[in-house]
């Protein structure tokens, strides 16, 4: 006999991945841990949490380490990250930030290699060309701004740079609204000899109307702060990727700068998440 697979639709996995009512006495939704410091059941499961932490043993599958610190790992935004995957098709994993800002600085420091180059799309979101100007160039990075939407100078660009780490695509761009295609970068990114990330900053368009993996792209990052959120009363960032590694990679990072989303915050956007599609569609 055939085994039927019964797959919900992202806007119900929202409502319950990631979270076991019976870790909460029952409870429908999570609550608020507002914990900074966890209890270990042993000293073995002590050893082994700060092992994967410190990068000395690798989790087998899905496995999760014990919680240590609420800078490194908590419940809410462990939940977060999980109901935020069915939205993005083609992710596997997130990670999640105190505000868009703090996800997109976090992407340029974990994948933008010493003597490495960034090409971008301008306009960009004006924190986003700030922190460019502002920081990462005075780093010493080589940072390129090429115009949105224009498909053969941004293939030329990727061609011909040195040393190409990432490539970060904001499409819609903000304020113009000019796209680029996610899918012809993804193409020109592929061909290069040491393939170089493909980051876009999905915020105006996702994850209802676009969805920038299964175009080929690396990560999605977000500014939680607007559609996800939806109501103007959080800041929030997140990213998205089909390769966990990826994720790991951040979150490594995200726990020495210490810009995880906190627990509240965490709790607020979690419950907003059923709704995203139903707002970005009613709004357009």
């Amino acid at each position: 006999m055939r085994k039927i697979s019964y797959r919900v639709r992202p806007e119900t996995a929202v409502l319950t991945r990631g979270f076991d009512p019976k870790l909460s006495v029952g409870s429908a939704r999570p609550p608020v841990y507002r914990s900074s410091t966890f209890v270990f059941p042993s000293p073995e499961a002590a050893e082994r949490a700060f092992g994967i932490v410190l990068g000395k043993i690798r989790p087998l599958g899905d496995d999760r380490p014990d919680l240590i610190y609420a800078r490194l790992n908590h419940p809410n935004a462990e939940i977060l990250e999980q109901q935020l995957v069915p939205l993005e098709r083609g992710a596997n994993s997130a990670a999640v930030f105190n505000s868009g800002m703090a996800a997109i600085f976090t992407v340029i420091l974990a994948f933008l290699e010493r003597g490495g180059s960034l090409i971008y799309t301008q306009p960009l979101y004006g924190g986003s060309q700030h922190l460019i100007h502002q920081i990462i160039e005075p780093l010493g990075f080589d940072a390129r701004g090429v115009p949105a939407g224009n498909t053969k100078a941004l293939t030329e660009a990727i061609e011909q740079a040195n040393n190409l780490s990432l490539v970060l695509i904001e499409t819609p761009a903000n304020p113009t609204l000019v796209m680029t295609d996610i899918a012809q970068a993804a193409a020109a990114v592929r061909r290069k000899p040491k393939r170089p990330l493909l980051a876009i900053d999905n915020t105006l368009l996702g994850p209802t109307f676009q969805h920038p993996l299964i175009h080929g792209a690396d990560l999605a990052i977000y500014s939680a702060t607007k559609f996800l959120g939806g109501f103007s009363d959080l800041l929030a960032g997140a990213v998205l990727a089909t390769d966990p590694e990826l994720i790991e990679t951040l979150t490594g990072v995200r726990a020495l700068l210490g810009n995880i989303l906190q627990a509240d915050e965490c709790w607020i956007l979690d419950s907003r998440l059923s709704t995203v599609a139903l707002r970005m569609n009613r709004q357009s």
